[in-house]
């Protein structure tokens, strides 16, 4: 997904207020800088229909998938990083779930979302995720 600077803008103010974990120079970058870096779900191998798709069906999540986008595009490329940037965008889907579904009558909303959370988790996490990070 391309994302304009108006949504880089929107899932800035979704980082900011919800407190999403990000990496410390995260902030050093203005939204066009972010724009370019930001490929949405999924790794750029993956077809654009596959990725997109997913973008639609996964939209709670993109303001996570644009710090872990930032992640897998600037940190230098060693194992703890690889560790911390999948370990925060795990934290962040958790806390997605939890803000998008506060009320207790949306239980079965936040389980499915923690579900997704933790299958977008093993994705990253997975040999596919490993390569998009250190083959970037």
């Amino acid at each position: 997904m391309k994302a304009t600077t108006k949504q880089i803008k929107a899932m800035l103010k979704t980082i900011k207020e919800w407190q999403l974990e990000v990496h410390p120079r995260f902030w050093e970058y203005n939204p066009n800088q972010l724009k370019e870096i930001f490929n949405g779900v999924g790794p750029e191998s993956w077809s654009e229909g596959m990725r997109e798709a997913l973008d639609v069906a996964l939209y709670h999540f993109l303001p996570v998938v644009l710090a872990h986008d930032f992640d897998f595009a600037l940190l230098t490329k060693t194992e703890a990083n690889f560790i911390s940037a999948n370990n925060r965008l795990y934290q962040n889907c958790l806390t997605v779930s939890k803000m998008e579904f506060p009320r207790w009558w949306q239980w079965g909303q936040r389980q499915w979302h923690f579900w997704l959370s933790k299958v977008i988790y093993w994705g990253v996490s997975s040999s596919g995720g490993r390569d998009a990070f250190f083959n970037n």
